[in-house]
């Protein structure tokens, strides 16, 4: 099927009520043009498609997640404590990690999986990231949400003298977070792959 006939098959579906002797076929251009602004409106409407997801306040400090913007694909968390204080900043050095506590628990739905990322302020700006890079929260964990805070930016001044790359306060955002569908696999041994065109190409072996 071309192009034009799958658009005119779509103008079809949102017209099927419509008798084709009394309204014409418009031409390729016009049904172009209609398809692409009712796939625009459609995907628009995705975007007010929310997901329900539970969550338990464990902590009176506890900030429930927002996002900044609309259509934002993570949503920001919030330190509650931080290193187990509810009311003390912690500095950030290299070689000393800060744990925070977000005070919440999250229900992930089955078959899907919570990703937790740095800030990518923080990891840009100060050299601040999660110290596993990006923590997995599976459907069946319901205990509180946790992150720990690494500097991979130097934090000693001209003297030598150690010195926080940045303070951490309860109320700081300290990660984004997002909820994605995921698949379980069944594994299956067998004696040989599917052969591909890069077969066991690795480690550079597309070029650098």
């Amino acid at each position: 099927m071309t192009t034009t006939e799958q658009m005119q098959a779509a103008w079809n579906e949102w017209h099927h009520d419509i008798d084709p002797d009394l309204v014409p076929m418009p031409n390729p251009s016009f049904i172009r043009g209609f398809v692409v602004g009712q796939l625009r409106l459609e995907a628009h409407k995705n975007l007010d498609v929310k997901m329900k997801l539970k969550i338990q306040k464990l902590h009176e400090n506890a900030v429930i997640p927002t996002y900044a913007h609309h259509g934002d694909a993570c949503f920001d968390l919030t330190a509650a404590t931080v290193d187990g204080h509810q009311s003390f900043h912690s500095g950030i050095y290299r070689d000393k990690p800060v744990v925070c506590g977000t005070g919440l628990a999250f229900e992930i739905p089955a078959g899907h999986v919570m990703l937790v990322f740095s800030r990518s302020g923080m990891g840009f700006k100060q050299g601040i990231r999660l110290a596993n890079s990006v923590a997995v929260i599976d459907h069946g964990y319901i205990g509180e949400v946790m992150v720990k805070l690494v500097s991979d930016a130097p934090t000693t001044d001209r003297n030598g003298d150690d010195v926080p790359c940045q303070a951490v306060r309860p109320g700081d955002r300290i990660a984004q977070a997002m909820v994605i569908p995921v698949e379980s696999c069944e594994f299956e041994v067998v004696e040989q792959l599917s052969l591909t065109e890069r077969g066991t190409s690795g480690f550079g072996g597309s070029g650098l």
